[in-house]
């Protein structure tokens, strides 16, 4: 019996110690946490921003050809090509 103080006495020395490095741990884990929120944060306004860019394109300058206004001409332009690739197919 003469053992049993002996053992609480050290087991109430130890415990702040291991009270402080288990406050040290939560912080530290708390910290590494609001750090990946964050990265997450980041890389969700980059998708965001990427899935815009590719979902809205480019406006190109319309310009009038073959006498018709800047749609029709983009259309007849687009078709005009196919036709004359069509056709150098066919020549060789």
């Amino acid at each position: 019996m003469a053992r049993t103080p002996g053992v609480f006495l050290m087991l109430a020395l130890a415990a702040p110690a291991a009270l402080a490095t288990t406050e040290d741990e939560l912080r530290e884990r708390d910290d590494t946490i609001a750090d990946l929120v964050r990265k997450v944060d980041v890389l969700t306004d980059e998708v965001a921003d990427l899935r815009t860019q590719v979902a809205v394109p480019t406006e190109t300058e319309l310009k009038s050809a073959y006498g018709l206004g800047p749609a029709a001409s983009k259309i007849s332009a687009s078709s005009a090509a196919s036709r004359s690739a069509a056709t150098a197919r066919r020549s060789t």
